[in-house]
């Protein structure tokens, strides 16, 4: 179907006024990259050190976020945005220049670029269907993912929290785009794909590792794939050339083994040479908030005695996010007995991701059923990444805080099934139908004032914070009283 002005405008619209709005949002109106965030010097201080061969970080950078161990304060968080400063180096003085807000957004809006990238080649790829439809859907998706979504978020803020988020979320988009490429346009490889997962998998390891898990089976999956599609196109009964065909895919992705490997040992390495523990498990007494006065507060008494993570949490944080409902929250943290949640936030899902969340179930109900009506690498495949960016999820509904921030871990999970079936079924002949067109522009208004709704929730959000950037102590302090 050939694309008139109007849908190159649209197009280039897309491309070119999120990112600033973006800008806009994250400078806080100024255009300003190099404003000071919370704790901004911190990622700078612990590149300078790992410089310097040093895992320690001066207590001035991480105050009361930083963890006491043998003398030495150290940052919980991973070493890649850090690293990510590196190119930074030569032009800017990382000690008295933040640059927070330049590497969230420029991680951020690579990311939405990556998937806007895919939404348009769906877009100008459809011969079927009808033109004003296709289109309202694409202006539909394109304003979920840019202003209904985790990216959203995260670009909202610069603190020293939200960077590990930006990189596992840059990586997340890297991965789904490779998983297009490779199970729906067939335009790439199992190994190259397999490749690009592992290597986002590693990253986002150090950046966020809940996000991780995820990719890391993900990369497992294609692999797996790999070998399915191989040992069927083998003649039955040739045992050996099925023993060939897995030695074979072993080989093409001996390179994705190889870096989940060392990637995997380094993370372990780094949490025992920092901690020594492997899986970061230190003692609530050496958290810089306790040594601040917090002590044995309900939230640090129910983290040492349920742990960081229990499944027990699920249930209660997952209706939280959802629905919100602080005291029904409470009773069902109650019922669970896992001893106390704190809670940051007063605004769920409902009402900033209601239309990714109908569209979410839609596009989960439309997979399994295609999935169950046979084998589909395209339509598996999109299942199989739904299904492990939901392992990220779960570990989040699982953890001891609820807050606004961990709404963007949910994300991936819920971006994967609606962008995934849309490219499907554009692919397949496109949009038609009077309903689908009312029903479209319902979901564009809603979308429309969900945006409006998060956007003025965010403001008040971050008014927690001090001029300074920092958390205002006292208020976490108090927290485990209410």
């Amino acid at each position: 179907m050939a694309e008139d002005s109007s849908g190159r405008i649209i197009r280039c619209f897309f491309f070119l006024f999120p990112p600033i709005v973006y800008a806009l949002l994250i400078t806080e109106g100024s255009l300003n990259f190099f404003g000071e965030e919370g704790y901004w010097s911190a990622y700078g201080a612990q590149l300078f050190q790992f410089l310097d061969g040093q895992l320690d970080i001066p207590e001035a950078a991480i105050q009361q976020e930083g963890w006491f161990f043998g003398g030495k304060v150290y940052m919980s968080y991973g070493l890649l945005p850090a690293i990510l400063r590196l190119p930074l180096l030569p032009f800017i003085d990382l000690a008295v220049t933040p640059v927070s807000r330049l590497v969230v957004w420029l991680l951020i809006t690579a990311s939405v670029l990556i998937i806007q990238s895919l939404i348009n080649q769906t877009w100008r790829a459809q011969t079927g269907g009808d033109r004003t439809i296709n289109r309202l859907v694409f202006v539909l998706v394109s304003i979920v993912v840019w202003f209904n979504s985790g990216y959203l978020i995260i670009i909202q803020n610069a603190a020293i929290y939200h960077e590990p988020y930006a990189v596992s979320l840059f990586c997340f988009s890297l991965v789904f785009y490779y998983f297009v490429k490779c199970f729906i346009l067939q335009k790439t490889s199992y190994s190259t794909c397999a490749a690009v997962t592992a290597l986002c998998a590693v990253a986002s390891l150090h950046g966020r590792p809940t996000m991780a898990v995820g990719l890391f089976v993900a990369a497992g999956f294609i692999v797996l794939a790999h070998l399915f599609d191989l040992y069927r196109q083998q003649p039955e009964g040739q045992q050996l050339r099925r023993i060939n065909a897995l030695l074979q895919v072993v080989w093409k992705n001996g390179f994705s083994i190889l870096v989940v490997l060392v990637g995997s040992v380094s993370y372990l390495a780094l949490n025992y040479a920092r901690f020594d523990s492997l899986f970061f498990m230190t003692e609530i007494e050496s958290y810089g908030f306790f040594r601040a006065g917090e002590g044995y507060s309900e939230r640090l008494s129910a983290l040492q005695e349920f742990g960081a993570f229990n499944i027990r949490r699920i249930i209660p944080n997952g209706i939280y996010y959802l629905v919100g409902g602080y005291d029904l929250h409470s009773q069902l943290v109650q019922a669970f007995d896992v001893g106390f949640i704190r809670k940051e936030m007063s605004i769920a899902l409902i009402y900033i991701w209601l239309v990714p969340l109908l569209a979410f179930m839609g596009a989960l109900g439309y997979g399994v059923k295609q999935v169950r009506a046979g084998w589909s690498r395209k339509h598996t495949a999109g299942l199989a990444l739904t299904v492990c960016t939901s392992l990220g999820a779960l570990l989040q509904l699982s953890y001891t805080t609820a807050t606004y921030r961990y709404m963007s871990e949910f994300w991936p999970f819920v971006m994967t099934a609606i962008v995934w079936v849309y490219i499907l079924l554009a692919r397949r002949g496109g949009f038609e139908g009077v309903f689908v067109k009312k029903t479209v522009y319902a979901a564009i208004i809603i979308a429309v004032i969900s945006t409006a709704v998060s956007l003025n929730f965010y403001r008040g959000y971050y008014d927690a914070w001090n001029p300074d950037g920092n958390v205002i102590i006292t208020a976490i302090v108090t927290q485990g009283s209410h």
